[in-house]
């Protein structure tokens, strides 16, 4: 079937949500989360980082929903004894068919060592990220333009479907 193409030859600006999007350089596919405290996550070096992003595993109440929400028809009402039988669908999925369930898939923030109260949390944004910061606060401020830069994701994170696709 002819699929739908994105347009990506006229672009009118970027947003600040880039910055909190999660993507890797050989993809078209940028995740942006929206869960409630997402954006209160903050970059820390490799060393520093007390949290990571992961695919949710299999047989948790979190894939249940999410495989649930991908596959559902629009009149399905949510049943939590849903079991599901292609968990994270999504991962096998070219990127504009996973672009057009936008909502529908799920990444979990998972500590990587006990998190002290009050504690910053902390993820790794990427070298690529890093890089990008450094130039832009080496560029004197008069000659800045906004800075926007998606987070990169951890190698192995986006499945080898993801990369180096065309519309």
């Amino acid at each position: 079937h002819e699929r739908d193409t994105v347009d990506k030859s006229t672009v009118i600006g970027e947003e600040l949500l880039f910055n909190y999007a999660y993507g890797h350089p050989d993809s078209p596919m940028l995740l942006v989360p929206n869960a409630p405290m997402a954006n209160f996550i903050n970059h820390g070096s490799e060393e520093d980082a007390n949290v990571q992003i992961r695919w949710p595993s299999a047989g948790s109440k979190t894939a249940r929903l999410f495989d649930w929400a991908y596959n559902r028809q629009k009149e399905d009402i949510y049943d939590d004894k849903f079991e599901s039988t292609n968990h994270n669908a999504w991962l096998k999925d070219h990127p504009i068919d996973v672009m057009e369930k936008s909502g529908k898939l799920a990444f979990e923030y998972v500590a990587l060592r006990d998190i002290e109260e009050d504690e910053e949390i902390l993820i790794d944004y990427g070298d690529l990220w890093d890089d990008a910061w450094y130039e832009f606060q080496e560029t004197h401020p008069n000659a800045r333009s906004d800075f926007r830069h998606a987070i990169i994701v951890p190698d192995g994170f986006y499945p080898d479907n993801w990369l180096n696709v065309t519309d």
